[in-house]
Formats: structure tokens, C-alpha cells, sequence
């Protein structure tokens, strides 16, 4: 899924009609969203209560190299989870890394978008 931030996410997972309650054991869960660090923390845990995976896997770069492929993408979450979906993340990534913990992955694009917004306030 890709939502707008956090709220949207949570919102979307809890509830009568929340993915949490399709979620069954095996079944995975990969989250695009740029979402607060601590949110996610709590995204992995509660699909991990579901006997599901949540991969939080964040596209940097813009529209034009995602539409070719050739975005950077950065993921967070259980190895295994990560490399059985490494091959839909290559579909538009080029780069693509992988962080074992939980959050790593949106500190890693709030860190990146800092120091985008600082280089773009120089200019």
C-alpha cells in the first residue's frame, strides 16, 4: 500500500473492514507509505500479531526514475519477508537495500528528505 501518512495507514488497517483482519498467517503486508518512525513500529507488531509480515519499503527519488525503473528503494523488516518480495520491489527499483530493524527504513528517507530540503534551501 501507498497512503498518504500515518493516519491513513492505521486507518486503514484498523476496523471492521481493516487489511488487519484479512491478514492470515503468511501473508504479507508491504507499506510504500512514508510514515512516522514510531507508527510503524507499531504497523510491524500489530500484523505481526496477525501471524502476518510487514515490510516498510521506501521509494526515494521521484515519479520520472520510479517510472523506470531505476528508483532506490530502502526496506525494513524480517529478512525472509524481504527477500521473497525483493523481486516485486526490483520492478521499479533499481537499487534496493534492506534494513533488519523495524523503522530503519522511514528514519532512513526522513534523513534523506533533510538533507534533499536543506540542499534545495542553499540553492
Amino acid at each position: 500500500m501507498c497512503l498518504f501518512e500515518s493516519s491513513a495507514v492505521e486507518s486503514a488497517l484498523e476496523g471492521e473492514s481493516g487489511l488487519l483482519n484479512g491478514m492470515k498467517n503468511g501473508k504479507t503486508l508491504i507499506d510504500l507509505t512514508t510514515n512516522h518512525f514510531d507508527s510503524v513500529l507499531k504497523f510491524h507488531e500489530a500484523v505481526a500479531k496477525t501471524g502476518g509480515a510487514y515490510l516498510e519499503a521506501l521509494v526515494f527519488g521521484s515519479v520520472v526514475p520510479a517510472t523506470k525503473g531505476v528508483a532506490t528503494v530502502v526496506a525494513s523488516g524480517d529478512e525472509k519477508t524481504f527477500l521473497t518480495c525483493k523481486p516485486l520491489l526490483e520492478k521499479f527499483g533499481k537499487n534496493i537495500f534492506h534494513l533488519l530493524t523495524p523503522s530503519s527504513a522511514s528514519k532512513m528517507k526522513l534523513i534523506n528528505n533533510f538533507c534533499l530540503g536543506s540542499f534545495m534551501a542553499t540553492l
